[in-house]
């Protein structure tokens, strides 16, 4: 089988990839420069089986799918991708994602029955499934019971999952949180590489939200709105600064301070490893002779502290 390899712009593909096993059965040839215009790509691609995508930068529309003759399977990474025209690439070409490949393929080598591989297959690429079969919640009335999804919750998790960007106007007690946290879910157990973050406004809430993400990895946020509105991103991140196997996960919460208080919280629940972790509270450093900076050259303090 002839597969191509495109947008390969820094030609790291064939070494970070493990090849060698497949050169046997397959012709590898890595496109590592755009493609001047759709007729001249399908002109480059018209003999190849197979494409390997590994960005959204060709653009994979319905006229160069149309003219693929030989075309039998599109391969990329993550679980979508803008650049492709899936709707229309279904219709006479196999679809796969690499991280799902990458999973069938080392359950394969931990001898899991077929039946095992099937379902794990269809649960990476059915998330509704997925969390219909094997999300449990806890019902009221009932106690721990199968998560039934209504029509909306469905849409919801598709989208999501679809889509990079999602906006969603939905009215309170409507099961939001639990519908995210197993979207979530899936998307941890299916996606490679993929991180999830959660989000006190006071000292005791923080210190069991630290508790939690440190510790007990128990997730405070289940069916309790109260603990997300009263969580201090800026306390928390603070804390963990401390840290220096948190430090990292800190300052990246810090450049996502756009990022709602829950998936805050839930970065830290996911990322942080296991630990007891205490520290005093981070201060700036004294600088013993910055007073007699400021009076011998008529400073404030921030201008004395850069022109000692």
């Amino acid at each position: 089988m002839k597969v191509a390899i495109l947008d390969d712009y820094q030609n790291v593909s064939m070494i970070l990839g493990n090849f060698e096993k497949l050169k046997k059965d397959f012709n590898f040839k890595v496109f590592n420069q755009p493609f001047e215009n759709e007729d001249y790509a399908i002109e480059q691609l018209k003999d190849f089986e197979a494409l390997l995508i590994m960005r959204e930068r060709t653009s994979i529309n319905k006229k160069i799918i149309s003219n693929l003759k030989n075309l039998k399977l599109i391969i990329t990474s993550g679980m979508r991708n803008k650049s492709i025209d899936f709707l229309t690439a279904k219709e006479s070409v196999e679809l796969g994602f690499a991280d799902q490949v990458f999973d069938y393929n080392w359950a394969s080598l931990l001898e899991y029955t077929p039946e095992q591989i099937e379902e794990y297959v269809k649960c990476a690429q059915n998330p509704v499934y997925f969390v219909k079969t094997y999300v449990k919640i806890v019902h009221v009335d009932y106690g721990i019971v199968s998560f039934d999804l209504w029509p909306f919750q469905e849409s919801f998790i598709t989208t999501a999952i679809r889509e990079r960007f999602v906006v969603a106007k939905m009215p309170r007690q409507v099961g939001k949180t639990t519908t995210i946290a197993a979207m979530i879910l899936h998307m941890v157990l299916f996606t490679e590489n993929y991180n999830v973050a959660i989000l006190a406004n006071k000292e005791k809430q923080s210190r069991e939200i630290l508790s939690r993400i440190n510790f007990t990895k128990e997730n405070l946020t289940v069916e309790n709105d109260i603990a997300i509105k009263e969580y201090p991103p800026y306390v928390i991140n603070r804390c963990l600064s401390g840290h220096i196997d948190c430090v990292l996960y800190a300052n990246e919460m810090n450049l996502q301070h756009h990022l709602d208080k829950d998936m805050q919280y839930s970065f830290f629940l996911n990322t942080i490893r296991k630990r007891k972790r205490f520290s005093p509270w981070l201060r700036k450093d004294k600088v013993e002779d910055l007073e007699c900076v400021k009076r011998y050259y008529g400073y404030g303090n921030e201008k004395a502290s850069h022109g000692r």
